[in-house]
């Protein structure tokens, strides 16, 4: 239900780097790896390049903590 509530106010908020940030988190939280990373492809997608900087560093992040998990 909340998926859906980010999901809705992304439709009228696309371009606020903050939701999509929020939103991210949450799913990560929620172990939806595709889900997640899907969702930081539609950012940087959706966002303009001035603000892809910091949609990067919190990817990165993200991405950087499976790599203890898979040598």
């Amino acid at each position: 239900m909340v998926n859906d509530l980010h999901e809705r106010a992304l439709v009228y908020m696309h371009a606020m780097p903050k939701i999509w940030l929020d939103y991210a988190k949450f799913l990560a939280r929620q172990q939806h790896l595709t889900r997640t990373r899907k969702t930081y492809d539609r950012a940087l997608q959706n966002l303009p390049a001035t603000q892809h900087g910091v949609v990067w560093q919190r990817y990165l992040e993200w991405a950087e903590s499976f790599a203890e998990d898979y040598p």
